[in-house]
């Protein structure tokens, strides 16, 4: 599936997708399941907003300060979704399926090929120097 941003067609990256595949099968706790895997995407949104608006800030303010208030929007969903899921279980089966889930997401993000998107696949390595970069996909969060 394409989505369009303005004259350019853009794919789906299979971030989010990824993401379901390590969802429960059976209820309630694929309700739960499911509450985490949006509060994954809203924390690794917030993260990234947060560096695009650090890295803007000298360059353009107004876009900069755009980001840094979906910063705090993405948080407070992040925060918002784990609520919600503690609500319907315990918090320490929430802290277990959390661990369970961003270490999947590691896997989904390694597996996936990177693009300048919000949510891609890890750079493995710098195609003009061979470099490699380390990136941390915060499985631990």
């Amino acid at each position: 599936m394409h989505a369009t941003c303005g004259a350019v067609a853009l794919r789906q990256t299979g971030y989010a997708a990824g993401l379901k595949d390590g969802i429960g099968r059976d209820m309630p706790h694929r309700l739960v399941d499911e509450l985490l895997v949006a509060a994954i995407i809203e924390a690794r949104s917030s993260e990234r907003m947060a560096l695009l608006s650090r890295e803007l800030a000298d360059t353009d303010a107004e876009l900069a300060a755009f980001y840094a208030d979906l910063v705090e929007a993405e948080a407070r969903h992040e925060v918002l979704y784990r609520d919600i899921a503690i609500a319907l279980t315990d918090a320490g089966y929430v802290a277990e399926r959390w661990r369970a889930l961003t270490a999947h997401e590691a896997a989904v993000l390694a597996g996936l090929p990177w693009d300048a998107r919000l949510h891609s696949g890890l750079i493995a390595a710098d195609a003009t120097n061979g470099t490699t970069a380390e990136v941390d996909v915060g499985a631990g969060h």
